[in-house]
Parts: C-alpha cells; structure tokens; sequence
C-alpha cells in the first residue's frame, strides 16, 4: 500500500483507498456535500453527512477520522478524534445525529451532541478542564485517561495531578465511566457504574 504524506492544506489519508476499504485521514476542509482527500471528491451516506455539517467545521478542524469509502462515497465514520480546543466562553460543539464506533475528546471545552456511540468514548489529558455529553448514547463506557502532567514536587505526596476535568452528562446515557485521574462528574441521570482508578 502507497503511503501519502500529510500535509496542513488538504484531508489527507495515512493510505490509498480502495473500495469498502477503511482510510484514516486528517479533517482540513469540506462541503456539506462532499469532501477531498487526496485529490478525490468523496460524497456523504446520509448518515455520514450528519457528521460532516457546516456548524462541524470548526469541532472537525484537525479532527483524525476513520472511514469506510465505497464506490466513491464515506458509506460509515467508525472513528473520530477530536483535536480542536474552545474555550470557556465558546466551546466547540460536534452536534450530529449520527452512529460511530469510537470517539475521543483530545481538546478542552467539547460538547458532543446527540451522537450514538456504540464503542467507548475516550477523554485525554487534552481534556484539562471540561467535556461535555449533551444527548448522546455511549454504549460502553467513557473512559478518562490518566494524566501525563505532574505539578513539580520532590515528595511524591504533592506530586498530584494538575488536570481534573468536569464531564458533564446532560440527557444522557451510558453503560458506565472509568476515571482515572482527579476531576469531578455532573450528571443528571444515573449513571450504572463508577471505577476510579489511580
């Protein structure tokens, strides 16, 4: 397989596509209608074009999406990665009722929206301060990953964790979380399970 080089002023993919074949490649722009990586025009499944919308353009920028091309059109988005910071005052909002596989909040301040994942939903340390869920169906878990920043400190006492997000959970559901660093979960309906782990 021919590899393609990335490059900051296109999608590009990690590879060549063939038909039903899955692509990674990062988000740099797109229409509503159709969207180029490598040079090929690629249209949306109903589904997919759920996801790729105007008001996502922002949430999208940078984002490493997997996809399923056949005969010229993204039949599925299986996975998304979302790397694109808001801010307090303006958070980013991916809002699309659509079903993906797998999602991960790599950025601060993201709200995901009415999205149905059948996978787990995976916070990083990216995520320092706030994540949000606003109608969204995780059917496995939302796992807050370990932080990899350390406040400097000779005794391993004070050598706590610097990032301790808030998750809020609004109007939605979820098989579970797993937290595995200091932060706080707001939630307005039950969640199953709870595992803190160090």
């Amino acid at each position: 397989t021919e590899l393609i080089k990335t490059n900051d002023t296109a999608n590009t993919p990690e590879k060549t596509t063939t038909n039903n074949e899955s692509v990674v490649f990062t988000v740099a722009n797109y229409t509503t209608n159709a969207i180029t990586i490598n040079g090929t025009s690629y249209t949306y499944a109903s589904d997919v074009q759920a996801i790729f919308n105007e008001s996502n353009k922002v949430a999208l920028t940078g984002a490493k999406v997997t996809a399923t091309i056949n005969n010229g059109v993204i039949t599925k988005v299986t996975n998304v990665t979302l790397n694109q910071s808001g801010s307090t005052k303006n958070p980013l909002i991916l809002s699309a009722k659509a079903t993906i596989n797998e999602l991960t909040i790599n950025a601060d301040y993201i709200e995901v929206k009415d999205v149905h994942v059948t996978g787990n939903a995976l916070i990083t340390n990216a995520a320092s301060t706030a994540a949000t869920f606003n109608k969204a169906k995780i059917d496995k878990q939302i796992i807050v990953t370990e932080s990899t920043y350390k406040a400097a400190s000779l005794h391993p006492t004070f050598a706590k964790d610097t990032t301790k997000p808030t998750i809020t959970l609004k109007n939605t559901t979820v098989s579970g979380m797993t937290i595995k660093r200091n932060g706080a979960i707001e939630a307005d309906d039950t969640i199953p399970t709870v595992t803190i782990t160090d």
